[in-house]
């Protein structure tokens, strides 16, 4: 009976330790439940904060061998997914065009957007070689954007400045 009730002590206090995530007293349950409808299998690392009086509620998670951030309004509407995919990650029908342009470069990293406001789904890759970086932004079938950075519009209130850590 002792091993029963111990075991059931240690359960209990691993459940109420999976659900003490950071951020999450400051997230409204309406956007948690969305969360949690969305990425069912998702490793919640926390819950941060952006804007000012309309905030927006960002989940920072791992899926699928992924770093992830989901963004929220405060009703639980998707506003962005950004999807960090290192070097191995990378497929190679968004960085075949990318690495025909800029021949002696290798892709470190990229950065996939989705944003569900405007529709706007695109991928920036990071690539370099010894003594230069550079970025090159894509669509979802590896063509190169020839504009500036289509990244401006995604980068809300801090959002987007990633190193390639996808944190």
């Amino acid at each position: 009976m002792k091993k029963v009730l111990t075991i059931f002590c240690l359960l209990m206090l691993s459940v109420a330790v999976a659900q003490n995530v950071p951020g999450s007293n400051l997230t409204p349950e309406v956007v948690k439940n969305k969360f949690k409808q969305e990425y069912p299998d998702a490793k919640l690392k926390r819950w941060e904060v952006k804007g000012g009086l309309k905030k927006d509620y960002v989940a920072v998670f791992n899926q699928g061998g992924y770093a992830k951030r989901a963004r929220y309004d405060m009703n639980g509407v998707p506003v962005l997914l950004h999807t960090f995919h290192n070097k191995t990650q990378v497929p190679a029908s968004w960085s075949a065009q990318v690495i025909a342009a800029y021949p002696g470069f290798n892709v470190d990293w990229a950065n996939e957007w989705k944003n569900f406001k405007n529709g706007n789904h695109f991928i920036e890759i990071r690539l370099s070689k010894p003594g230069l970086v550079l970025k090159a932004w894509v669509k979802p079938d590896g063509s190169i954007i020839n504009n500036d950075n289509p990244n401006k519009e995604m980068k809300e209130n801090g959002e987007g400045d990633n190193d390639g850590s996808g944190q």
